[in-house]
């Protein structure tokens, strides 16, 4: 049996001058400030089934 799997990035956000917050009882405070980017990925995976090869 083989399994196949397909990953694909299928967008790219680009962060510039990012904030994370905390919210806790109303209030929020700022965690983190990053640059970076996120990729959002399609994953297929392919399982063979009983009867086939």
């Amino acid at each position: 049996m083989c399994n196949r799997i397909v990953k694909e990035v299928i967008a790219t956000l680009h962060l510039e001058n990012g904030e994370v917050f905390l919210l806790s009882a109303g209030r929020r405070y700022c965690i983190a400030r990053t640059d970076g980017r996120v990729e959002i990925e399609e994953k297929q995976v392919q399982v063979a089934r009983l009867g086939t090869l």
